[in-house]
């Protein structure tokens, strides 16, 4: 026979129970709730290293419990046990880059912020492009105090060194192939930009669309784009044909050359050109 007693007790037990359990994932989740600041987070680092995660594919990670600290060691090929985590007051999150060629590529966790109603991660990865034999595995994991709300990665900056033709190139002008003048970019406000990576791999904004693709350096400073693939968001027709031609001027280059603030690709031996200046980020 349960008392009166005994069923009040149980039912203070169900009112109370869910608020202390959602009080253990609002820590970070009160703070600003009601503003649209972005502030950031604190974090520390439980681990950064180059050989220890050996996954081929980059990843990005969010653990929450011990049974997914315990899965993702097992999944991961990690050689070492992670340090105790509390969580009960702390999530794990990290950037895991994936097999490098060479040596001295490094993966770092910038900052961690929370922006309304989500925790945004900000990263970088560094590339000395050192060349060796050599592959490496970079990653960097952090704790923060815990949450319950969504982890977003960012776009992760790649910086390489300041005298390699890698890295994100601002676009001039180039030269017509047919009239040989100079033609520049739209004036609608928008950057023309080309992105070249260590992977041998481009990514470009040309006004409305986008391109990407392959390219190959060679002997002699001849360079190849290929496999050159362009978005199609419509536009005024004098924006598509613009668009148009630098992607013909693009598939037609040859040869290129370059310094710290200004890449050349050229078209031919009377050395008409694709002019890009260096973009450099703070």
């Amino acid at each position: 026979m349960i008392f009166r007693g005994e069923i009040l007790f149980l039912l203070i037990c169900l009112l109370v129970f869910p608020l202390f359990y959602q009080s253990c994932y609002t820590i970070i989740d009160k703070a600003d709730a009601e503003t649209n600041v972005c502030r950031q987070i604190p974090f520390k680092t439980i681990l950064e290293s180059t050989s220890i995660v050996k996954s081929d594919r980059p990843a990005n990670i969010v653990i929450r419990t011990k049974y997914e600290e315990q899965w993702f060691v097992a999944n991961y090929s990690i050689g070492m046990k992670l340090q105790n985590i509390d969580y009960r007051n702390e999530i794990l999150i990290g950037i895991i880059a994936g097999k490098k060629k060479g040596s001295g590529v490094s993966v770092t966790i910038d900052s961690v912020c929370r922006c309304k109603e989500r925790i945004e991660v900000y990263s970088h990865e560094e590339n000395p492009l050192i060349n060796t034999d050599e592959v490496c595995y970079p990653v960097h994991i952090v704790a923060i105090k815990k949450t319950r709300l969504p982890v977003v990665f960012e776009d992760m900056e790649i910086i390489y060194p300041e005298d390699s033709i890698y890295g994100e190139w601002f676009f001039q002008y180039y030269e017509n192939l047919i009239t040989g003048e100079k033609e520049s970019a739209l004036p609608v406000g928008r950057p023309v930009t080309l992105e070249l990576s260590s992977e041998f791999l481009f990514v470009g904004k040309i006004i409305v669309n986008q391109i990407n693709g392959r390219f190959e350096l060679k002997e002699n400073h001849e360079i190849s784009f290929s496999d050159i693939s362009i978005t199609h968001v419509g536009s005024e027709k004098s924006i598509i044909d613009w668009e148009r031609r630098y992607f013909d001027a693009l598939s037609n280059v040859r040869t290129f050359d370059f310094n710290k603030t200004e890449l050349k690709l050229y078209f031919d031996s009377n050395q008409k050109a694709m002019v890009y200046k260096k973009l450099f980020h703070d």
